[in-house]
């Protein structure tokens, strides 16, 4: 028989119901999203059960790939992660192995939800406490992208790294020169 096996990760964002499909579907991975919070430096993260399908190919590496794929990239400083200042290691473990009838369990590392926690109180102290619906990118006042530093005071839409698959689309349309594109979603 194979081996039956389950991580545990932080990853940026939180997927979405349509997102736990694909991964079902695409990926061969059974995602359960056991908690989630916002956070001043990181944003939104979440901290998964991941399960591998019977016949998914077992390895660390494959699965980091997978979720980044998803949109959801680890939390960490190895390849394929979410990188964060001050971030070191890989929030990613085994917590769950077995082979027949012989298998462990174990709890996530203390660590995931610390991580998840700090940045969550970090949010808090600047003002983004309980009801909070801004973006936490309006508490700092820049947001990272496409290699540029943008100024976002409160009110201000801001710009995220999925917008990229909207530009480049808007690229590929045979417009004229002059055209305006206004993006209402």
């Amino acid at each position: 028989g194979e081996a039956e096996v389950s991580f545990t990760a932080v990853v940026a964002g939180e997927p979405t119901e349509e997102t736990i499909v694909k991964a079902r579907e695409a990926e061969g991975l059974d995602i359960l999203v056991i908690e989630a919070s916002e956070g001043l430096q990181m944003g939104r993260l979440a901290l998964l059960e991941v399960r591998l399908r019977r016949g998914t190919a077992f390895g660390v590496k494959v699965l980091r790939l997978a979720l980044r794929r998803l949109g959801h990239p680890v939390v960490g400083s190895g390849n394929a992660c979410a990188k964060s200042q001050g971030i070191t290691g890989t929030y990613l473990a085994v917590t769950r192995l077995a082979h027949g009838d012989v298998g462990d369990e174990v709890e996530p590392p203390p660590r995931f939800r610390t991580l998840m926690l700090k940045d969550h109180l970090h949010l808090m102290r600047k003002g983004g406490g309980e009801g909070w619906s801004g973006r936490t990118e309006h508490i700092e006042g820049v947001v990272r992208f496409d290699g540029m530093s943008l100024m976002v005071p409160p009110g201000v839409f801001v710009p995220r790294e999925s917008g990229f698959k909207i530009i480049e689309a808007a690229f590929d349309l045979p417009l004229p020169p002059a055209a305006r594109i206004l993006d209402a979603g």
